[in-house]
């Protein structure tokens, strides 16, 4: 089991890493600019607190627009014009927390499907006292082979946070209750 999880790692190696994140979260944040979703000035306050992400996606829309002839808004020009010419502000000190927005998700992902693969014998979570695996401790294994050193715990803890994100996480948790 703890093969085949680590050859799933494997295949989403680019989702594990930590710039991939970073770089998900600039291209959300310039579709959610562009299609309004957001207000810019929200977007605008995150740049201004420290958060690199949302400077690089502010700048980026804005090169973008001018580049094709299109109109700036208002805050968005006035933004790029402080901005523009300038290095980018330094990361804040810390883990930030886009860091692991992907790497995460997958994970969550990995033990659904570990459940899904290897159900009953392989339960979502287990008493610490268990000698028997649990999708978790399957997925901390794999994640550990793989030079990722989250406990089970942090595994079942991250699962817990995103599970019901998972569109197809509802489905198969009722056909494995009934």
């Amino acid at each position: 089991m703890i093969d085949t999880v680590a050859h799933w790692f494997d295949l989403a190696h680019e989702l594990l890493q930590k710039e991939s994140s970073h770089r998900y979260m600039q291209a959300r944040l310039k579709a959610l600019i562009r299609q309004g979703t957001i207000p810019t000035v929200k977007v605008i306050g995150w740049a201004n607190d420290g958060v690199a992400d949302a400077e690089i996606a502010l700048l980026q829309v804005a090169g973008e627009m001018i580049d094709r002839g299109e109109q700036l808004p208002a805050t968005i020009a006035g933004y790029a014009v402080q901005h523009l010419g300038k290095p980018p502000a330094p990361r804040r000190k810390g883990r930030d927390v886009v860091d692991n927005w992907l790497r995460d998700q997958a994970i969550a992902i990995v033990v659904a499907k570990a459940v899904e693969q290897w159900h009953p014998d392989l339960p979502m979570s287990r008493n610490k006292a268990s000698r028997w695996p649990s999708a978790c401790s399957v997925v901390s294994a794999a994640l550990i082979r793989r030079r990722i050193n989250l406990t089970e715990k942090r595994v079942e803890q991250i699962f817990y946070q995103l599970a019901d994100l998972l569109p197809a996480h509802h489905a198969w948790r009722a056909a494995l209750t009934s």
